[in-house]
């Protein structure tokens, strides 16, 4: 599984596996192997989730599921139908789960940055900002889509980050590709006072993109705690 790991240590390039979409216009850099950056379903388990999102009408691109309580664990999800507009998980054990939902371009989610309600001071958020375009030079932009945590000292925040290299970079063959590449990341913050430090991460998708592309992001509370318990939930028809 995409373990989360410490920033300072993400072999990146380890990571990746250059790919070429059908159209040429988004190029995927997706794992080298799944039996180490995902989490295995469970053979035992009963549950699962299944879906179509008919609301953007586009082909899912990938689709991801976290338990809310536990991050650290990923399972994607299978992709099907005419349209690639519905989806399917299997092996899922009892939990309450958040989706993540790639499209070209875009991306929905409804990821649990907070089990209690946000108490960020502005001041908070303008230090996590700091913190975050300091950190992983190797990238030369990075937008907080979303962010959520507690103040004070000792305290913790989740941001959901987009990073972005505009300059050449290789792929985990060592070939160079002119293109930007960006990378969608959950980080996690503590407040070590004075300051934020970024504790760990998760990558959820890297990719290089067209020149000149732009990327859209929106949270759903309709990709938020599904929960599973021994059999599959089926979500039905979704408008996001």
């Amino acid at each position: 599984m995409r373990f989360l790991v410490k920033i300072r240590r993400l072999p990146l390039i380890a990571f990746m596996i250059f790919v070429f979409s059908a159209d040429g216009s988004d190029q995927g850099l997706g794992p080298s192997t799944g039996k180490y950056l995902y989490t295995e379903p469970a053979p035992s388990a009963q549950g699962g989730i299944r879906g179509t999102i008919r609301r953007p009408a586009r082909a899912i691109v990938e689709i991801f599921a976290s338990p809310a309580s536990n991050p650290k664990k990923l399972f994607r999800g299978t992709i099907t139908g005419r349209d690639q507009q519905s989806f399917s998980f299997t092996g899922l054990p009892a939990a309450q789960y958040d989706l993540f939902v790639l499209h070209n371009n875009s991306c929905l989610e409804g990821l649990a940055l907070s089990r209690d309600n946000d108490t960020l001071t502005g001041n908070d958020k303008l230090e996590i900002k700091r913190t975050i375009e300091k950190s992983e030079m190797f990238f030369e932009e990075k937008k907080i889509h979303r962010i959520e945590g507690q103040t004070g000292h000792g305290s913790q925040a989740r941001a959901f980050v987009q990073y972005v290299r505009y300059r050449y970079s290789v792929d985990y063959e060592g070939n160079a590709h002119n293109y930007p590449r960006r990378s969608l990341k959950l980080v996690i913050l503590k407040d070590v006072g004075p300051g934020w430090q970024i504790v760990r991460a998760r990558e959820f998708d890297v990719r290089f993109f067209k020149k000149g592309g732009s990327f859209s992001h929106k949270y759903s509370d309709k990709l938020n705690r599904i929960r599973v318990i021994d059999s599959v939930n089926e979500l039905g028809n979704l408008d996001l």
